[in-house]
């Protein structure tokens, strides 16, 4: 019988329970680069909650709103002066859009990613957070933001709510958690400063290998890079969604490897403009992975042209290796797959061929 990880390690469920209806205002941001956001507070839910990273908060949300939201995000933040007024204890998920009037019932989750101030343009940077409360944003283009009170147009969205109910779920320590996201999946937090370069473009193809064990079966583990600053709208894919080969078996250790293919380079700066985001198809939730590595290495600045004395080239199924009395292929994790010359099988993938002190890239399609 399949065990689970979480029947030995330290996780804690429990729920800051179902207040009576009460109301938030959300005056006109006017730091808002937007111009559209409309911010408030909810400083009731968090008041004697501790929190851990990792930790992944389920909120509970129905009610009604006085205007329209083309968006509607939360995310536990401290505003205390000692950190700049914003210190980001997690990431920011979007309900999704709200018609004034109409009711709306959203469940998110949103994930602990920090314990300190994060924000590289803050001069609070590195110091730790405490006091924890929900932030809410509502966005709408169409209310005026020219007021003369400091509130937008004078008007504020205001939102009544029937149900605010918060589950709090603390994971195993030092798992990285893997939460559902809207496609379906569940997805990681950013993972920033893991890439060999120190910028990418068009045509990069970045190695990705991936360790660890999780709690879970999952399937369909896929990775992306992502510009995730301000400037690129918090979310700009710069690759494909590369797919890695095989799966994850609940408790089993795992090691896996993919290319990122890059078809744009970030349009933002610092570590948020180059951020891996992963995801995988698993029953569970949250998805939680034990020991998780993660190790990267470009593999465009291996030269594809063979050299005057070996030539290597795809071949239906394999590789073809001629100029050399012996040569090694590796994997693209470094494992050595083949120490053969002329017609090699093999799966389709990419490949390092070292021969007469030379590497040669090559891909089997």
């Amino acid at each position: 019988m399949k065990k689970t990880l979480l029947s030995i390690g330290a996780a804690l469920l429990f729920t800051v329970g179902v207040m009576a209806q009460f109301s938030v205002t959300l005056p006109w941001n006017q730091y808002d680069a937007s111009g559209i956001a409309y911010q408030g507070w909810e400083t009731t839910k968090l008041a004697n909650y501790e929190p851990k990273v990792n930790d992944v908060i389920t909120v509970h949300v129905v009610g009604t709103a006085t205007e329209d939201m083309e968006d509607f995000l939360i995310s536990v933040v401290d505003d205390r002066p000692d950190v700049d007024y914003w210190g980001q204890y997690s990431n920011m998920p979007s309900f999704g859009s709200v018609v004034a009037g109409e009711e709306f019932d959203f469940e998110v989750k949103v994930t602990i990613a920090t314990l300190t101030q994060a924000d590289i343009s803050k001069p609070s940077l590195g110091e730790p957070l405490s006091n924890p409360k929900f932030v809410l944003v509502g966005k709408n283009s169409v209310l005026s933001t020219t007021g003369t009170d400091g509130t937008g147009s004078g008007t504020s969205i205001k939102i009544d709510f029937t149900i605010f109910d918060v589950d709090v779920f603390s994971p195993i320590e030092g798992a990285t958690v893997f939460t559902p996201n809207n496609d379906g999946k569940k997805q990681s937090l950013p993972f920033e400063n893991k890439l060999p370069v120190s910028t990418v473009e068009a045509g990069n193809k970045i190695r990705v290998n991936i360790t660890g064990r999780a709690d879970a079966d999952a399937t369909e583990i896929q990775v992306a890079l992502v510009d995730g600053t301000e400037a690129a709208g918090y979310w700009m894919e710069l690759s494909e969604w590369a797919t890695f080969e095989g799966e994850i078996i609940a408790e089993e250790p795992f090691n896996l490897t993919t290319t990122l293919d890059v078809i744009s380079a970030p349009i933002g700066e610092g570590a948020s403009s180059m951020q891996l985001i992963f995801t995988a198809l698993s029953e569970a939730n949250p998805l939680q992975i034990i020991d998780f590595e993660i190790s990267t290495a470009d593999v465009t600045s291996v030269s594809t042209v063979a050299s005057s004395s070996v030539n290597v080239y795809s071949i239906e199924g394999g590789l073809a290796v001629e100029g050399a009395e012996n040569a090694v292929v590796y994997g693209i994790d470094g494992s050595v797959v083949a120490t053969a010359t002329g017609k090699i099988a093999l799966p389709k993938g990419i490949y390092l061929v070292k021969a007469n002190n030379e590497v040669v890239k090559a891909i089997v399609k």
